[in-house]
């Protein structure tokens, strides 16, 4: 399997070129800080996605097709946030269910602008991508809703926390090159081959 990195830059130039062709789907609207806006979503092969609303969050079912080239792209936007953040997803993923969220800051570069959590196939794991690597920080047991929250840290030295549930987790105090402002979040099922499968997301907010 290839490095996920290089599948997402890929996965952007594909997304760039089927854009025009993917009508966006609208929720709801923002008009007070920290309410979602969105989302947009783009979208190739079998990756289907269907959404739901409240004044405060929004909720996404995402149904990924594993093949090659398959993807889904659901892009969210919030009032920017300049202070320490939160964003909170509750998670149901259907047995080795695949996903990516990608919180999304204004700094400088890709690691300035993401910081990105990723449940992969084969595994129940969700893993964090600190400045100095990739971190397992614990279990979304398959067909459970687990609550994952994401605090940020926006004053230097820049870290993060992953709590499971209001559990602390091995992601705790991680550095991260994210900067604020914070401007909003992202859901995928990249297009590598094997990605995919129905994943859950309720109460999504930041």
């Amino acid at each position: 399997m290839k490095p996920i990195l290089s599948l997402l830059a890929l996965f952007t130039v594909s997304l760039a070129a089927c854009a025009a062709e993917d009508d966006p789907a609208t929720a709801t609207t923002a008009t007070q800080e920290g309410v979602v806006s969105g989302p947009t979503i783009l979208k190739a092969g079998t990756s289907t996605a269907t959404t739901s609303a409240s004044a405060r969050t929004s909720g996404l079912q995402m149904d990924g097709g594993k093949e090659l080239g398959s993807y889904l792209l659901a892009q969210y936007a919030v009032t920017p946030r300049t202070g320490d953040s939160a964003a909170n997803l509750t998670v149901t993923a259907a047995g080795d269910a695949s996903f990516v969220y990608i919180l999304r800051g204004s700094g400088p570069g890709y690691v300035g602008k993401q910081l990105r959590l990723q449940r992969v196939p084969g595994s129940p794991n969700l893993v964090a991508a600190a400045a100095t690597g990739m971190v397992t920080c614990g279990a979304i047991a398959p067909d459970t809703s687990t609550l994952v929250t994401l605090v940020v840290h926006a004053m230097p030295p820049r870290t993060f926390d992953v709590l499971l549930d209001g559990a602390a987790t091995a992601c705790t105090g991680l550095a991260t090159g994210l900067e604020p402002p914070f401007v909003g979040f992202e859901i995928m099922d990249p297009s590598n081959e094997g990605y995919g499968g129905r994943v859950t997301f309720d109460g999504l907010s930041l």
